[in-house]
């Protein structure tokens, strides 16, 4: 397991709320990541 995961892990033991928030955080970012990279979905 790396060491994120248990980080993750550890921080689901001691507060779910915090991440189910770090982990839409982390979706989103990936979202507004996918529409920079593509120069198509970027143009009006």
């Amino acid at each position: 397991m790396e060491h994120h995961q248990i980080a993750m892990y550890l921080a689901a033991i001691a507060d779910p709320e915090a991440v189910m928030m770090a982990r839409d955080a982390v979706l989103m970012a990936g979202d507004c990541a996918k529409i920079r990279l593509s120069p198509r979905s970027a143009k009006p």
